[in-house]
């Protein structure tokens, strides 16, 4: 797939292919991209940019995510529809959220522009509280309630 990527960005006239990375769940680690002659342009927190030039070409680098994250006061759920499954988990934190007595705020991203500037590298799902990032992917609703009671004991 990697090969096939770069053969049309070439055909293309593209100067190069990146690709975020992570040790993380949901993302390939980097060695798969190392292996294919990629190099990391960027970094920041558990994410890679890895990228690969084809000749003269500007190093690409992250938007960085977390500024402005101090503005989210509360709970706050930011997602986009990128997964059926964000559609599910959102009902379901929702309803735990509810059940705990917790304002849960939820912003769901319309636009490609919305997810390049979300408060995370994932882009389509940031859990925050009080400006810090406690989840940037799917949660499922026992994943939530653990955080709930993570974040309730510091109280």
């Amino acid at each position: 797939m990697i090969g096939h990527c770069e053969k049309d960005a070439k055909k293309l006239n593209k100067t190069g292919i990146c690709v975020m990375s992570s040790d993380g769940p949901w993302m390939a680690n980097k060695s798969l991209f190392e292996k294919n002659g990629f190099l990391m342009a960027d970094q920041l927190e558990r994410f890679e940019l890895m990228y690969k030039a084809f000749g003269k070409s500007l190093k690409p680098q992250f938007v960085d995510w977390t500024k402005g994250r101090e503005k989210y006061k509360g709970w706050h759920l930011v997602y986009s529809d990128q997964c059926p499954w964000h559609e599910k988990s959102i009902t379901d934190l929702m309803q735990s959220a509810l059940d705990h007595g917790v304002e849960l705020k939820v912003k769901k991203l319309a636009t490609p522009k919305e997810a390049q500037n979300a408060p995370s590298g994932f882009g389509t799902f940031s859990l925050l509280k009080d400006g810090r990032l406690l989840g940037d992917h799917y949660l499922s609703r026992t994943r939530f309630e653990n955080i709930l009671r993570q974040e309730m004991r510091k109280k």
